[in-house]
Order: structure tokens, then sequence, then C-alpha cells
């Protein structure tokens, strides 16, 4: 990929000139730019003419692809989970999550467990947790997303449409069974009282 010249006998069919080439998204586009006018290869001032053309064309096509190439990324980082998340704590956009948080404090003298539902977004190294102790389910994604969307700078239409996807109050009763099967003893009422 990129610009190539072909001068006489070099091209398997034949064409004397310039070669064009380049994978902008998924497109392979091409074009071909003759050395031959009437007939006749042209003179090196025309040359240098078609080679600038060329390149003006080959730099508009590679800045097309930069841009494709991170809207694309973009939306595969954000339009994914995270292949060490867990399906059940899988809100279907990496670095957002539905949890059960586990707290351990020493109450009277006894070490006491204590659970709240949660959005997690994760912020680089550092996460945020929208805890529904604090929130309604639909505040606590709405706010996350938003934390989300200016960490990551994802764009207004993004964002929207993230918002609008939130998760069902019956993913936490799955949450839930399954850290009760890894040993936790999460009480059901920890989840009624925030209406889950």
């Amino acid at each position: 990929m990129g610009i190539r010249v072909y001068e006489i006998g070099e091209h398997p069919a034949g064409f004397v000139g310039i070669r064009i080439s380049r994978k902008v998204g998924e497109d392979n586009r091409q074009n071909y730019l003759s050395y031959k006018a009437n007939g006749r290869v042209v003179i090196k001032k025309e040359k240098d003419r078609l080679m600038k053309k060329a390149q003006v064309m080959f730099k508009g096509w590679d800045k097309e692809a930069v841009v494709i190439s991170k809207e694309n990324s973009i939306k595969k980082r954000i339009e994914s989970n995270h292949p060490n998340i867990k399906k059940v704590h899988a809100t279907g956009y990496t670095g957002l999550r539905c949890v059960i948080l586990c707290e351990r404090k020493m109450r009277g003298g006894e070490l006491r467990a204590y659970y709240s539902p949660a959005i997690v977004v994760r912020l680089g190294r550092r996460e945020r947790a929208f805890r529904l102790s604090k929130y309604d389910i639909d505040t606590a994604w709405t706010d996350a997303v938003a934390q989300y969307g200016k960490h990551y700078k994802i764009d207004d239409a993004d964002l929207k449409r993230i918002a609008k996807s939130c998760p069902e109050k019956g993913q936490f009763r799955k949450i839930r069974t399954a850290m009760n099967k890894q040993g936790h003893e999460i009480p059901l009422d920890a989840l009624k009282k925030h209406g889950l």
C-alpha cells in the first residue's frame, strides 16, 4: 500500500505511471495516474505534477483512515465487555459493570459483612462506585455513564445511546446468586431494600 511508480516494462499489463493505494476503513482504495498522453510518455515536469497529485491523494486517504481507525477503536473499546469481566457483571461496555460490593466492619466486637449493589466505572487505574444505597438504579447508571463519557471522551450521541441501556434490576439477583455460590451469604434484603 502506498505510492508506487511503474516505469516502462515493470507492470505486467504494460501500465506506465503512478499507482496510489491505501486501506481506508474496510475499503481498499486505489487510483492510477498514467504517464502516457496521446500514446507517448510525458515529460519530467508532467511526471512531477502527477507525483504531487498522487501525494495529495494519498495524504487525504491517510487522514481519513486515521479518523476511521480512531472511531472504530473507541467503538470497539466501549461496545464490548472486557475479557476479564464475568458475564454476570457485564453491561456491554468496557469500563462499566454491575457489582455487589462487600465491606467487612467490626461491630460490637464481631466482624460483619455489609453488601451494597453498585454500578462501577473504571477510570484508568482507579474505579468509582455509584452505590444503589445513595441512588436509584437509573440515576446511578446515568451518573456512571456521564463519568465514563467524561473520562474516555465519548461523544454525546454515543453517551445518549449508552445511557438508554441501563442494566436490568434482575442482573443484581444473578450477581447475588453467583456470589453466594462462591461463599458469600448475601441476604435477599440487601437487594430488596434498594428496589431490586
